[in-house]
């Protein structure tokens, strides 16, 4: 524990935390002069006052008779059980713990728990023992101190434990985009992020289903790494990364509403569509099949994989293009147009309950919404949309959620093909 703490270290943690000076100096020796560390703890703790240390325990007795002979141990009984002690030393005791490299998403039971890059481990761990050794590891400070780190906590959930690197060929591989927050514990503002944003059960399943989210330090070598990347203006930081070109395609540096981030982030999923590397395609003249062939050759496409989409991996070479229409153009099976012809224009009356509220964004740039119900097939959007945009009758088109086109999937459900609350693109293909 640092004996001096220099005053620039108490007025920054002062400015930080809102505590008096004397608070200052305590948790800043308990953290050994570091401000991020003591600050972080200070949040931990609920802002209550930090214990003295334990006064040394005295000599044991000792246990050796006049003749040299060490006593006979008395015996004892006592049940072995499993409490919260345990956890509370994985998490604190000792040195920080590795990382979990999971391919995406939460640790599994029994491994490691994943790494705060906000926390000392061994000054809280001291800190937490010294509280037990008082009597105070439970009751209604700690609680009081528990809720407030829960408050703050980063969403170690949906945070991909791994290096930059690794994060980018598990996003290529999940289609997804690198979504990458690096704050600071001294900027209030990164922990509101967390309170305000990431705590929120909307925002967390939105990101896992489109993004690999990491979370660095702004003091972590990754963290640094990526500034040197990726100039940071401010903190809190938050940026969407395209893995395929390693493009940063948005960024915050304000803490942004629900609404808001939702929102945005949608957009930027809608405008950056992966598209199939350039090469020969192989075609099939439509000339040649009958109008069954036709329609089950459509509907075959629905078991791709891929979904009709490739990602190519070579890292320098990759380039992402915006264009929706590319999608279909590069299809290996150039898409029936007869297929269209035989879904009629029908617009069907809206439900009341349990729909699905989906928007389509027409090719004049005009957006019209409409609800479905759940369990009603795709056909019933392309349907939707002959009636609505007459030019869908005689021209060939396809309807493009986020990464894919929706034609090969008509006798799908809304539901299964994940567009019961989608915004959907109208592309036209000839």
């Amino acid at each position: 524990m640092a004996d001096f703490i220099d005053d620039d270290a108490i007025i920054q943690f002062v400015n930080v935390t809102g505590a008096d000076p004397d608070q200052a100096q305590s948790y800043l020796q308990v953290a050994d002069g570091n401000v991020d560390t003591a600050v972080n703890l200070f949040f931990t703790n609920g802002g209550a006052p930090l214990m003295s240390e334990q006064p040394p325990r005295p000599a044991a007795p000792s246990m050796v008779d006049e003749e040299g002979y060490r006593e006979k141990i008395a015996p004892k009984k006592a049940v072995l059980i499993g409490g919260d002690d345990d956890d509370d030393d994985r998490y604190y005791g000792g040195p920080m713990p590795p990382f979990h490299h999971a391919r995406h998403g939460g640790p599994s039971a029994g491994a490691p728990l994943p790494v705060d890059p906000f926390r000392n481990y061994e000054a809280e761990g001291q800190f937490v023992r010294n509280l037990r050794a008082q009597g105070r590891g439970e009751g209604a400070e700690a609680e009081k101190a528990k809720k407030l780190a829960d408050i703050f906590r980063p969403p170690f959930e949906i945070m991909f434990q791994g290096g930059f690197d690794n994060a980018k060929l598990v996003a290529r591989e999940q289609k997804k985009f690198l979504m990458v927050s690096v704050n600071k514990t001294d900027e209030f503002a990164s922990h509101v992020m967390n309170r305000d944003l990431f705590s929120q059960q909307s925002v967390k399943d939105f990101i896992k289903e489109h993004f690999v989210f990491i979370l660095w330090g702004a003091d972590s070598t990754e963290g640094q790494q990526h500034a040197v990347r990726y100039p940071i203006q401010g903190y809190p930081y938050l940026a969407i990364i395209d893995p395929l070109t390693g493009e940063r395609v948005k960024q915050w540096n304000v803490v942004p509403s629900v609404p808001e981030f939702l929102q945005e982030a949608s957009e930027v999923l809608e405008g950056h569509i992966e598209t199939k590397p350039n090469q020969p395609k192989k075609k099939k003249a439509i000339t040649e099949l009958s109008e069954e062939e036709q329609l089950e050759l459509a509907l075959a496409a629905s078991v791709e994989s891929n979904g009709g989409i490739a990602i190519d991996n070579d890292d320098d070479e990759d380039t992402a293009q915006d264009d929706e229409e590319d999608i279909l153009k590069n299809s290996e099976v150039e898409k029936p147009v007869d297929v269209l012809a035989v879904l009629l224009p029908v617009k069907r009356p809206e439900p009341t309950a349990d729909a699905a509220r989906i928007q389509f964004r027409l090719p004049d740039g005009g957006r019209v919404i409409h609800k479905f119900n759940k369990t009603d097939p795709v056909r019933f959007l392309f349907e939707f949309v002959k009636a609505e945009v007459p030019e869908t009758q005689s021209r060939p088109f396809d309807l493009i959620a986020v990464r894919e086109p929706l034609l090969p999937r008509l006798n799908e459900t809304i539901l299964d093909a994940g567009v019961a609350a989608a915004s959907l693109s109208v592309v036209f293909t000839d």
